[in-house]
């Protein structure tokens, strides 16, 4: 049996996401950084979907020096209308001083979302990577990560631009701290 939400129930949800995200203790920030992600979805079926992503990392806001860059396939399965779980494979190299270290990125995902409003959303997602690195340059561990995120959409011409707020605390098998 599901559960329907109601606008007390989004409100409140609201509340919480604003309260983690603009009053939770911020260590960094992507000081003179710029990121570019691309994405594409392909439905396959009403609850199979293929993902595709590719990021790029840039230590300047002219988006020159890029220092990593990654690409990610996976499935996604719908459960309910609200709820998925997906399994990833993503891809990443990352400029170091010295060498290049190179990633391979095993990802199972799941996930909930609720509409706020009609252009409002807000959802959760808890992500487990097995993170593995060629040639020994780095440990090979877990991590978890929870994010907690508002989207909006914004209609331009053809285009769809969806921009959002999120937080994702995440720990790692190696520190064993959030």
């Amino acid at each position: 049996m599901e559960k329907s939400f109601s606008k007390r129930d989004g409100k409140k949800a609201l509340w919480a996401a604003l309260f983690c995200l603009f009053f939770a203790r911020m260590p960094a920030l992507a000081e003179n950084q710029s990121w570019l992600n691309n994405s594409l979805r392909i439905s396959l079926a009403p609850k199979l979907t293929l993902i595709f992503t590719h990021e790029f990392r840039n230590r300047e806001f002219t988006f020159m020096d890029h220092y990593l860059a990654n690409v990610q396939g996976g499935i996604e399965f719908g459960l309910t209308e609200n709820t998925y779980v997906a399994f990833l494979y993503k891809r990443e190299n990352t400029k170091k001083p010295d060498y290049l270290l190179n990633e391979n990125r095993f990802t199972f995902e799941s996930g909930w979302k609720m509409k706020l409003a009609p252009q409002a959303n807000f959802d959760l997602r808890f992500r487990t990577e097995g993170r593995t690195y060629e040639q020994g340059r780095a440990a090979n561990h877990f991590r978890f990560r929870l994010r907690l995120r508002l989207t909006t959409q914004v209609k331009l011409g053809n285009f769809i631009i969806r921009p959002f707020i999120a937080t994702e605390p995440f720990g790692d098998t190696l520190t064993d701290t959030i």
